[in-house]
């Protein structure tokens, strides 16, 4: 299967996550960049993170790792 962010999205909710949710997303500042990489060693796209409480912060950017078994999304590298 060819995963989309739209389709990693429809896949976490349905088993039950909340990763994309608005609220949660709200929370943590993210946005998710629209391109998934895929191959053989798994599905991967990038989120940007804001902290609201600290804007000097500035953004920070991480490869997060969708699992297409139990359809969660996991910080690669983690």
């Amino acid at each position: 299967m060819k995963w989309t962010i739209a389709s990693i999205r429809a896949a976490n909710r349905a088993a039950g996550g909340h990763w994309f949710d608005r609220q949660t997303m709200k929370h943590f500042g993210s946005r998710v960049l629209g391109y998934v990489y895929q191959g053989a060693g798994g599905v991967y796209f990038v989120s940007s993170e804001r902290n609201r409480y600290d804007p000097s912060e500035g953004v920070r950017y991480t490869v997060r790792r969708f699992d297409p078994v139990d359809a969660d999304v996991y910080t690669a590298g983690v």
